[in-house]
């Protein structure tokens, strides 16, 4: 598969899907995979909920609780309060979905996963996490998480599901502009390979590669940046090549510029001002 593919028939790209993507210029798997994320979460193990002051606000974290209470606002939000051993933590939803506290039972244990804040009294909340309780069964973390730009109407893992397709699916050599001689030179991984450690970083990464890759300074930041940069110059000189083969333009006759700038002076219906005459005459000289 190349990187021109249309995203539509990838798993999780349905025609519905597919519309609210390309209404945010999400056409190709071009342009999904070189919409990078805005961050990255370690949810690779669980943070224990006596251990939440330690972490800043902000910092995404992937704990298990036992629910202890459900509060059901119609319409308006949902609280559920966690808890393990003598502490606990609140998960917040705002508008959340008809039925979503069905998930929620009383003395049920459920992980979530969300961004951390400090509210009223120096409690500690989760602001919209996403319940990853079958996602967890089992296993002892999500992973290192990439964090995208909301886009309407697609939910976060379902965007996951569609870049994780589209990235299996990508052939080693899809597209790729540098010659392999080039890359090493640089010391840059392949556009494949960069795109992978981007959207799908692996668990194993060592601290500084990871703080690299979080602060947005890894090696294949620095391919992707540069894929974009040969591309666009390449476009100039391709276009600047086509000027030339034309030839040089051929000037307008002065006596047709007088022509038509008095019919268009004569359609506005109002006289310039005087900054207006000097931008026509600008014009007329050009």
């Amino acid at each position: 598969m190349t990187l021109e593919r249309p995203l539509l028939g990838l798993p999780g790209a349905g025609p519905v899907t597919a519309r609210r993507l390309a209404a945010e210029g999400l056409v190709t798997v071009r342009d999904l995979l070189l919409r990078l994320p805005r961050g990255l979460d370690d949810l690779r193990r669980e943070t224990p909920i006596c251990a939440l002051g330690e972490i800043p606000d902000g910092e995404a974290v992937l704990v298990r609780g036992v629910v202890r209470k459900v509060h059901v606002f119609p319409r308006r939000f949902l609280d559920v309060v966690l808890g393990s051993g003598d502490a606990t933590v609140r998960a917040r939803w705002f508008r959340p979905p008809p039925g979503m506290s069905k998930a929620f039972t009383k003395g049920s244990e459920v992980a979530l996963a969300g961004p951390l804040r400090t509210v009223d009294g120096g409690a500690r909340e989760l602001l919209h996490p996403t319940n990853v309780t079958a996602a967890l069964a089992g296993k002892a973390g999500l992973g290192l998480r990439p964090r995208y730009g909301a886009v309407e109407g697609v939910g976060a893992r379902v965007y996951e599901k569609i870049v994780t397709g589209a990235l299996a699916a990508l052939v080693e050599d899809a597209d790729e502009l540098l010659p392999a001689e080039a890359c090493a030179r640089l010391g840059l991984p392949t556009l494949r390979a960069a795109l992978a450690a981007v959207h799908a970083p692996p668990d194993e990464i060592d601290d500084d590669a990871l703080a690299a890759l979080a602060a947005g300074r890894a090696p294949a930041h620095r391919r992707v940046a540069l894929e974009a940069l040969l591309s666009v110059q390449t476009m100039f000189l391709q276009r600047r090549a086509r000027v030339a083969a034309e030839g040089a333009p051929t000037p307008i006759d002065a006596s047709a510029t007088a022509d038509v700038l008095a019919r268009v002076g004569a359609a506005l219906g109002f006289a310039l001002t005087a900054a207006q005459a000097r931008a026509v005459d600008e014009i007329a000289r050009d």
